[in-house]
């Protein structure tokens, strides 16, 4: 019993820490999306003033650091969730600039070679998908594994339950057991009791038959 309650306790906490990478994870997959969205707007250079495309690529270098911040913050009990998880990794090999060097989501900031402003788009889309398969794929795992617990804590719950029942079932048939040897012993007391009165009865009568045919004798 013990032993499942260790069980339960250490599911429990993984549930949790999953819980919170399931959340930074979300948290990333909403900015990827709008970083795509600016990068279809940007996409548009003819139709954009260069104040707008820089005021797109100012908003653009604010969701590239956001990604960063949320990479080096999210912890679970001082555990690092997103090792990994920032600019600089994320999208890398998706794309390679004219020399043949990977591209990253960092190349999306200004004066990057993917900047919304002179940047190849073309390329930055493949690293957006890229760095959004990634994490996509992450929230899936984190995703499968949380409903895999799930299914797990239920079998150890209906365990659990099912130890208590065979537990009560034990006591209870304890209990049965030490009842009826009571019971058994208060019915033999009873029994000598009336084996005992009714021989002392029989003796009596016998007794005063005997007295009986003495005094007729006499």
């Amino acid at each position: 019993m013990a032993e499942i309650g260790g069980e339960l306790k250490g599911m429990v906490q993984e549930e949790a820490m999953l819980g919170a990478r399931e959340g930074a994870t979300s948290a990333l997959s909403d900015i990827l999306v709008r970083v795509r969205g600016l990068l279809v707007s940007g996409a548009n250079r003819d139709a954009l003033s260069f104040d707008e495309r820089a005021g797109l690529q100012l908003e653009l270098d604010g969701l590239l650091g956001a990604i960063d911040f949320v990479s080096q913050t999210s912890r679970f009990k001082g555990i690092q969730l997103l090792t990994g998880y920032n600019t600089t990794n994320l999208g890398r090999g998706a794309a390679t600039d004219a020399n043949g060097a990977t591209l990253g989501l960092a190349d999306l900031k200004s004066g990057g070679a993917l900047n919304l402003l002179t940047g190849d788009l073309g390329r930055a889309q493949k690293v957006i998908e890229a760095a959004s398969r990634t994490v996509s794929s992450d929230r899936a795992s984190v995703g499968g594994r949380l409903v895999q617990m799930d299914a797990l804590r239920g079998a150890l719950e209906t365990e659990r339950l099912n130890i208590d029942s065979a537990r009560s079932l034990i006591e209870d048939a304890d209990y049965a057991e030490e009842t009826g040897r009571l019971v058994r012993g208060q019915t033999l007391e009873e029994i000598a009791r009336f084996v005992k009165q009714m021989a002392e009865e029989q003796r009596a009568s016998a007794v005063l038959e005997l007295l009986k045919g003495v005094k007729r004798g006499a």
